[in-house]
């Protein structure tokens, strides 16, 4: 499947920083820092100033869900002068968040400069236990975000559902994975003007680009990335404060949800054989039915003879069936096929279905959606909810054949011995260039 763009621009990979002089109790701030963070039903409380933040989980990061919004007391010398409400506005701080000059979100002097020191945990304007994310972490957030959403855009997928101006031929906000961007629009470093709010949003990292200059991130209304800039330090931009999630507890399981999200688009093809429309998915060269097939044709079962677990799942076959059972210009997978598709995949989690499985959920990176349909044999049936066995047209010897196996309890896959007398699923496959 072929992924979409979801940056453009260079990046720099390490934070070069010099001495620690002008950064105080940088001790003090890093142990504050290592502190665990409680979070209650996904909202996080600033104890400096008492305002409130919705939080998001995106891999293996707590990302704040809003922009900063923390003014600083007078005692916080390097802010002042130094953050700012959009068009000097403080209703538009309430509803965008503050606008922070590159010093003031690093909490440092304005002469200030990275030069010899590298910092990995710079906690700058973010309230204790949180710090500034890094070039990393943004790049980890858009291949996150990339990996998961389909053919849908990393703009679409972080951008809010609202506030944003439309254009021709980009996608609206889904805001899939709570990141919620708003277009806060930008101060400009020369202080006359401010870049329009709903056009634009503009994120401080904490790595400086120059003397004058430090990298940034930037969603806009005409375009579908998220992309990296250089930016002068005194450009006045958003910040998101992050933290890891092993630093985090959660005093509930709620987990986010944003409301009327739709479907993962995963650009699926379709095809019609026997009466039912299937779903395909082309993954790394090959195209895969992405159902179970459900063609009543030889040796075959539903789950516990229920014609619903058929309708769901998918017909049960014997491996001489199977065999047979593709349409033309399709085949059963060989081991190989299937060792391709799981590998490319990065493990069984990112090929299973989001639900019915027995614990917890699948990725479903690419579309694959495989179902826990188990199987049969001759004792029965097993293992729904639990495991999905896929035949491969590879046999073993003359009574087994090989599957692949996927369970509920691994990331792993087995490649499988089953009795050909056995009732498993299927899945056809072909090359994404041939002609049928």
């Amino acid at each position: 499947m072929n992924r979409m763009k979801w940056i453009s621009g260079l990046f720099l990979a390490g934070v070069l920083c010099s001495c620690a002089d002008h950064v105080a109790d940088y001790d003090d701030a890093y142990d504050d820092y290592m502190r665990s963070l409680k979070i209650t039903d996904n909202i996080f409380k600033d104890s400096r100033d008492g305002k409130k933040y919705a939080v998001t989980v995106i891999g293996d990061k707590v990302w704040m869900a809003e922009n900063l919004k923390y003014k600083g007391k007078s005692s916080d010398k390097v802010l002042k002068g130094n953050t700012w409400c959009y068009e000097n506005d403080e209703e538009n701080c309430e509803k965008y968040g503050r606008l922070y000059s590159w010093t003031a979100a690093l909490m440092v002097d304005s002469s200030f400069q990275y030069k010899d020191k590298i910092y990995s945990d710079l906690q700058g304007v973010c309230p204790n236990g949180w710090r500034l994310p890094m070039e990393s972490d943004w790049v980890a957030l858009a291949k996150y975000v990339d990996l998961r959403n389909g053919v849908e855009s990393v703009g679409a997928s972080l951008k809010s559902k609202s506030g944003w101006k439309k254009s021709d031929s980009v996608a609206v906000g889904v805001n899939r994975f709570g990141f919620n961007a708003l277009a806060a629009g930008r101060r400009n470093n020369d202080g006359e003007d401010f870049m329009e709010t709903e056009k634009f949003a503009f994120f401080w990292s904490v790595n400086e680009i120059d003397a004058g200059t430090a990298a940034g991130w930037t969603l806009r209304y005409d375009n579908n990335f998220l992309d990296h800039g250089e930016y002068y330090k005194g450009h006045g931009m958003s910040v998101r404060c992050i933290t890891d999630t092993s630093r985090v507890v959660f005093d509930t399981t709620k987990a986010f949800v944003a409301a009327e999200i739709p479907p993962v688009d995963y650009g699926y093809g379709s095809l019609k054989y026997e009466g039912k429309t299937y779903n395909t998915i082309e993954i790394d060269g090959l195209v895969w039915f992405a159902e179970n097939l459900a063609v009543d044709k030889g040796d075959n079962w539903c789950y516990k003879d229920d014609a619903d677990s058929c309708a769901k799942y998918g017909r049960l076959y014997n491996w001489k069936t199977a065999m047979e059972i593709c349409p033309e210009g399709w085949r059963l997978p060989t081991s190989e096929d299937f060792y391709a598709l799981f590998n490319y995949a990065g493990g069984a989690y990112a090929l299973q279905t989001e639900k019915d499985w027995a614990k917890g959920k699948g990725g479903d990176y690419y579309g694959f959606s495989a179902k826990p349909a188990g199987g049969f044999d001759g004792d029965g049936f097993y293992d729904l909810h639990q495991s999905a066995y896929f035949w491969s047209s590879v046999e073993a010897d003359e009574n087994t054949a090989y599957s692949l196996f996927l369970n509920f309890y691994s990331n792993f896959s087995d490649g499988h011995k089953d009795k050909k007398s056995n009732g498993l699923s299927v899945r056809c496959v072909k090359n994404a260039n041939d002609e049928i």
